[in-house]
């Protein structure tokens, strides 16, 4: 029988340590650089610690078939569910990665980095094993579509703009005069308050794919019945 069915040696466990915190650092570097609310050392802790569950998986199995090969008599009554911690640990890290959402005036922010928590536990699973082939095409893959086809989203895709401002109007606002031209710009409101330390209201807006930013508060900011806008988000 193949020796590193019936061994799993100090070396192989560093090896796949030692890859585990590589791998991690690589796909947290993206996230922290981009100040994403799991960074650098949250995704290095993540695939390390599905490494380590795997290689405990794995000393599992190394210890089940040597126990069997010195006591034949009991193969027939162990049992060993070798996928059933690994699920446990993709179940937990979908609870760390729905940390990382956050759902603010009807935007969402957050999934790309809760996605790459959850490849990243993932590809430590992998590594635990052994699997360093699918560890590293995995890696390649995370960060192709991190890095690569992030700008080409960016030319493909125009998202939409959010922009949350606090409007303080002149005391003859006729509110027709605001919704005709929001109409007329398609400007959706998405959210709107009133800010109770003052008479302004707190709009949230979805600018339209074509519309510029800053053009559209320069011309919003010289509306006839508008005092001053600021821009909270």
């Amino acid at each position: 029988m193949n020796q590193l069915l019936l061994e799993l040696s100090t070396f192989q466990v560093a090896i796949r340590i030692f890859l585990a915190i590589v791998i991690g650092g690589v796909i947290g570097y993206d996230r922290g650089n981009k100040n994403r609310p799991a960074g650098f050392r949250t995704h290095i802790l993540v695939c390390l610690g599905a490494a380590t569950v795997s290689l405990i998986q794995d000393q599992l199995r190394v210890s089940t078939l040597n126990f069997i090969i010195l006591h034949p008599e009991f193969s027939e009554h162990l049992k060993s569910d070798l996928g059933r911690i690994g699920a446990q640990v993709i179940s937990g890290i979908g609870f760390l990665g729905a940390g990382t959402i956050i759902r603010d005036r009807g935007s969402v922010k957050g999934l790309t980095t809760a996605a790459s928590i959850w490849i990243t536990g993932c590809i430590g699973l992998a590594i635990g094993w052994g699997f360093y082939t699918i560890s590293l095409l995995a890696l390649l893959g995370t960060s192709l579509t991190l890095i690569a086809l992030k700008k080409l989203e960016t030319h493909l895709i125009n998202h939409s703009t959010i922009l949350t401002l606090e409007v303080d109007f002149l005391k003859n606002l006729d509110m027709k005069n605001l919704e005709n031209y929001i109409l007329e710009t398609n400007i959706k409101v998405t959210g709107l308050k009133k800010n109770n330390d003052s008479n302004s209201l707190i709009y949230t807006l979805t600018l339209p794919n074509d519309t510029q930013k800053y053009a559209f508060l320069d011309k919003f900011s010289n509306l006839d019945f508008i005092k001053e806008i600021n821009i909270i988000n």
